[in-house]
């Protein structure tokens, strides 16, 4: 008993055009051809939507009115006793009471006066030691090592760590020069 093949191909063929029909809305009362559905009324067109009319205007954001994170009130304005000394936060009387840190600092030998920083030509020339040198064709060479292990052998015209210039050197004295802000500092060349 086995499957007849034209009997399965009129079931497939029978399928295909119940299907068909069922798509042209034969059977559900949907339109037919002519645009004109099951009742005799013309049917109105689909309508067409302009994708132009879905994008959304945008808007300039206003930007931020307010610091949320900011203290409520401003901090008051600092007050210099240097500059009035009458102020009421201020000490009455700054000769009684030098100390105090609302006084205005006097230099010298006030703590409170801060020395400049020193230059970084110098931080960098108390970080070398001379090794000795070298004198050979009415040229010298100066063997230095630097604090950091590092060992620099240079002539007068040399660049020391790509941050200074050799700008002087004599078999008792080295001077460099920082190529950047043209500070100039010497070292002794003693054993």
């Amino acid at each position: 008993m086995g499957l007849d093949l034209k009997k399965v191909a009129i079931v497939i063929v029978l399928f295909f055009i119940y299907l068909m029909s069922y798509n042209m809305d034969v059977f559900t009362g949907g339109t037919k051809a002519g645009g004109v559905n099951a009742n005799g009324k013309k049917q109105e067109p689909i309508p067409v939507i302009d994708p132009a009319s879905l994008v959304k205007p945008t808007y300039d954001y206003p930007g931020v009115t307010r610091d949320i994170f900011s203290p409520v009130k401003p901090p008051p304005p600092r007050v210099d006793c240097a500059t009035e000394p009458r102020h009421r936060k201020c000490p009455a009387n700054c000769a009684k009471d030098p100390k105090d840190p609302r006084c205005p600092p006097k230099c010298p030998g006030d703590p409170r006066c801060a020395a400049p920083p020193p230059k970084a030509v110098d931080v960098f020339m108390k970080g070398l030691d001379f090794m000795g040198f070298m004198e050979q064709a009415a040229e010298l060479t100066v063997y230095i090592a630097a604090s950091d292990g590092e060992v620099y052998i240079v002539r007068k015209g040399d660049i020391i760590g790509s941050k200074y210039d050799v700008v002087g050197l004599t078999d008792k004295l080295m001077t460099i020069k920082d190529r950047h802000t043209g500070d100039t500092a010497s070292l002794s060349l003693s054993e």
